[in-house]
């Protein structure tokens, strides 16, 4: 199949909760190749899933840091000059393929790690988070599966370690603006439980920032040493 026109789906990377993740090749490049985030118009879509795609695009495309999947654009399926037929209409977002294993695929074949990898893996995601707390943005779900681990391209025993999946990132100005709005009401729930720290939940009203990142890293780095979580 084709998206826009513009390139031609080779694979799938997988799914996720609001769409499926394509390897694809541009057509204006067949030399290299990228991953395709779609979001289909026609399954169950409402207001709220269609913001949040965008909003993953638009803090992504501010984000460029070795250890942070690139993002390329975000594009409409379904305009009047492309063939509707072949994959129907909505959103995608265009961004670097991650090379290599995702920390939760890698943990299940290996068991867990030694110093070594654990030093690596810690200090790039700290890098990452590090960098994406500077312009003020919070992942909001760092976990193994969002962390991608693969072979450097020095020659060496390196490791090149990519943080992906910005779909509940939100910028630390907005997280105020909800705690703040919220004292009373919902809370916004998001992340994953076994990694995600106690404000995040509706158990515990405190304010949500960036250190809510920094308690998913610790789980994260408890289980490559334990091989479990805490």
């Amino acid at each position: 199949k084709k998206i826009a026109n513009r390139y031609c789906i080779t694979g799938e990377i997988g799914t996720g909760g609001m769409g499926r993740v394509f390897r694809a090749m541009p057509f204006d490049d067949p030399s290299h190749d990228v991953a395709i985030k779609v979001i289909l118009r026609n399954r169950e879509l409402n207001s709220e899933d269609l913001l949040r795609f965008q909003k993953e695009a638009a803090l992504m495309s501010r984000l460029h840091h070795p250890n942070i999947i690139c993002f390329h654009e975000l594009g409409l399926l379904g305009e009047a000059h492309e063939s509707k037929d072949e994959f129907g209409s909505g959103y995608y977002i265009v961004m670097e393929v991650a090379r290599g294993l995702n920390l939760k695929d890698s943990l299940a074949r290996d068991g867990r790690k030694d110093l070594a990898f654990f030093f690596q893996v810690g200090l790039q995601v700290t890098a990452a988070l590090d960098y994406t707390h500077g312009k003020n943005i919070i992942h909001r779900d760092i976990k193994p599966q969002n962390i991608v681990v693969g072979k450097s391209l020095q020659q060496n025993n390196d490791l090149m370690v990519k943080v992906l999946d910005f779909g509940v990132a939100r910028l630390a100005e907005a997280m105020h603006f909800t705690n703040t709005s919220n004292r009373h009401g919902a809370h916004d729930f998001a992340g994953t439980p076994l990694y995600m720290a106690p404000e995040q939940t509706h158990l515990m009203q405190a304010p949500v920032d960036h250190r809510v990142d920094l308690y998913s890293l610790g789980c994260v780095l408890y289980v490559i040493l334990a091989g479990h979580p805490p």
